[in-house]
């Protein structure tokens, strides 16, 4: 997803340009990524620094957070897309680009992004100190 945005910011550079930029697709996702979180969320309670059990759920909580809201934004850009080449309810419609989807996107999908990546480093390194030091 990074890759996408970075594309995407590139696309029209120009920070007044910005709202000219076309929403870009990203694929729902089918697959859990959480499988082992949530196969072990009932651990947490075994680990006994209860700040890096608030890490693990916070970042778990946007990571997951960030899922949805690709889930969310996939199937409306799908159908933007498909209303912008003229297949709309009626012969020949066509819409113009929501504006409103390509803002949520940037702004909801980049933000949730960006906190998962400021986080998840840290809260790796947070989780190997535990392990080594019980």
């Amino acid at each position: 997803m990074k890759r996408k945005f970075g594309d995407w910011d590139m696309d029209k550079p120009n920070a007044a340009q910005q709202d000219e930029r076309a929403p870009f697709n990203i694929p729902p996702v089918t697959q859990n990524y959480f499988i082992v979180y949530d196969l072990n969320a009932g651990m947490l309670g075994r680990i006994t620094n209860t700040e890096l059990t608030k890490k693990i759920v916070t970042t778990y909580a946007r990571a997951k957070s960030l899922m949805d809201a690709v889930n969310y934004y996939a199937p409306r850009y799908q159908e933007r897309d498909r209303l912008s080449r003229g297949t709309g309810p009626e012969p020949g419609q066509a819409q113009g680009m929501d504006p409103g989807l390509r803002k949520w996107a940037n702004e909801t999908i980049r933000e949730r992004l960006d906190a998962v990546e400021k986080a998840l480093p840290g809260l790796l390194k947070d989780i190997e100190k535990y392990l080594v030091n019980g």
